[in-house]
């Protein structure tokens, strides 16, 4: 269970996680109640799916690859880390609780240039192909 509960969740989210204005102003959080605050249990970059927990309920939320990632400047990034902290829509789906949109809300932009390098490399390495653009390109050029 989370040792957080609804009293201070938004305290937690404001003062301590310096959630961007820009998110918390976005139309899909004045509309939807399927908003959580969380942080990312695993993601696999080279399958594009992994694990949120929540940190109001301590339930798990399905990353899959249609999930859509943003930093907290709302401008779409690549892939999520272990640890990342992050606000995250939601939908249910056959009562899977499957993440529609995540926001990093602490995202260290080393962290995951580093970790997507690696998978970029290990993906070319066996499929000699571009795990981003799926083709044959160089890291600086791809074929998008």
């Amino acid at each position: 269970m989370s040792r957080y509960n609804n009293s201070n969740y938004n305290t937690l989210s404001k003062l301590h996680l310096n959630i961007d204005e820009k998110i918390l102003s976005n139309n899909i959080f004045k509309k939807s109640k399927l908003v959580r605050y969380g942080y990312v249990k695993e993601f696999d970059i080279i399958n594009e799916c992994g694990w949120i927990i929540s940190l109001i309920d301590g339930k798990e939320y399905y990353i899959n690859p249609e999930t859509f990632f943003y930093d907290k400047n709302y401008l779409t990034i690549l892939s999520l880390y272990p640890g990342e902290k992050v606000l995250f829509e939601y939908s249910v789906d056959n009562d899977i609780m499957v993440a529609i949109k995540v926001y990093s809300c602490n995202g260290n932009e080393d962290k995951r240039k580093k970790l997507e390098e690696e998978a970029w490399d290990k993906y070319y390495d066996e499929y000699d192909k571009c795990i981003w653009c799926g083709n044959s390109c160089t890291e600086e050029s791809h074929e998008f």
